[in-house]
């Protein structure tokens, strides 16, 4: 329907069918005259109201169900407002606080669309004006939970560099930050997240050994809960460093961007001799000085430092190639049986054994393959298991 035939709210004129929208209640077209509608779903249209009285429970319920459906007219529900707001941040910064009041009064009248139990929830709307001027979404997605980006005004952390809400709008609209969003004071975790970007966000870092194992030891407790692992995770890989040996130089390296390892594995396997001369860019943890200020092999692994040198051992199906035309059969295996499973840069080392016999670290190098498969036997042999009519296999890994 392209003829503006369609009544606009006020009752001043009409327009066309791509160029309506309807609001779910009164308050949401009041809040968001003709003008700053469009301004917000700004794709260059210029929106107009239908009649308020389109409603999906009164006299002109089916009416609203023939523009919605049939015309493809969109229906604006508090809780849709979100993408809008998510991909038009400048609408909400535009705005000024008395606007964002009355925005607040509307949403505490719908507290459930900011339930955690609700799927479909509005947690991560960037709505909440802080105290900078920035605008922020009130939580973020974490593994098995929300965590708060913004929290209530206090005196205590003004200096602790994480967001407040804007003064004045908590004081005008206090139930929704604390009974809808349930926003608290600001909590060590979010002290000590904004303390870590920011002491290891440049090239280096500049602190001292001792700060550092207190960050490990803080970033070792939030990583084995599950609420803050996912979230917590994701700043270790952009923020933190691990320090690094080699000879007598150490190093700061980012655990993430580069491959670290243990020196020796928790079993004995001298790790960086079994490297030398097969791999430049492995770096190795200056294990001694952490273990010495009690910081353990599961704490490292925690933050990306590996000692195992297996590849493959998580790989337990895959596509099975025939060398026929057609789809292909997949494999698997069962029990501790791994196909698949390989040693790190093994041939490479085989190599260097060849050409430097006599050489001590060759004689490592053999070593640590020996006991790597001694420590592995159950893992070395079983059956392979293939679909699609292809005979089974048992298959001797190494």
């Amino acid at each position: 329907m392209s003829e503006r035939v369609l009544p606009v709210k006020d009752g001043t004129g009409y327009t066309e069918a791509a160029n309506a929208v309807i609001a779910r209640g009164r308050e949401i077209a009041e809040l968001f005259p003709s003008d700053l509608i469009s301004e917000l779903i700004n794709d260059k249209k210029h929106y107009e109201w239908l009649p308020v009285s389109l409603t999906e429970t009164g006299p002109y319920k089916d009416v609203l169900s023939y523009f919605s459906s049939l015309l493809e007219i969109e229906v604006i529900r508090p809780e849709d407002l979100r993408s809008y707001f998510n991909d038009n941040h400048s609408f909400l910064e535009n705005r000024e606080n008395d606007w964002l009041i009355r925005l607040y009064k509307l949403y505490e009248t719908v507290p459930n669309i900011f339930s955690e139990s609700n799927y479909r929830n509005i947690l991560d709307a960037v709505i909440v004006r802080t105290a900078s001027g920035r605008m922020v979404a009130p939580y973020r997605k974490s593994t098995s939970s929300y965590l708060p980006n913004v929290f209530l005004p206090s005196k205590k952390a003004m200096q602790a560099e994480v967001e407040l809400v804007h003064p004045y709008l908590f004081e005008n609209c206090r139930s929704f930050f604390e009974d809808v969003l349930h926003l608290k004071m600001p909590n060590e975790y979010e002290h000590f997240v904004k303390s870590l970007e920011k002491r290891y966000a440049g090239a280096d870092f500049n602190g001292s050994f001792e700060e550092h194992v207190q960050d490990i030891h803080i970033l070792v407790k939030y990583l084995r809960d599950s609420d803050y692992e996912g979230d917590l995770r994701q700043i270790v890989r952009k923020a933190f460093y691990i320090k690094c040996r080699s000879g007598d130089e150490a190093y700061w390296v980012r655990p993430y961007s580069k491959v670290i390892r243990f020196p020796r594995s928790e079993t004995g396997q001298m790790l960086e001799q079994y490297y030398k001369g097969i791999a430049q860019d492995i770096f190795f943890v200056d294990f001694d000085a952490y273990q010495s200020a009690g910081i353990a092999f599961d704490d490292l692994r925690l933050l990306g430092v590996m000692d195992k040198i297996i590849i493959g051992d998580e790989k337990t199906w895959g596509e099975y190639y025939t060398g026929n035309p057609g789809r292909q059969p997949e494999w698997r295996t069962t029990g501790a049986f791994r196909w698949k499973l390989g040693i790190d840069k093994l041939e490479a080392a085989l190599l260097y054994i060849s050409q430097h016999a006599k050489a001590k670290d060759a004689l490592i190098k053999s070593q640590v393959i020996f006991k790597t498969l001694q420590e592995n036997m159950d893992r070395l042999v079983g059956t392979v298991y293939i679909g699609g009519g292809t005979p089974n296999i048992t298959n001797l890994q190494m």
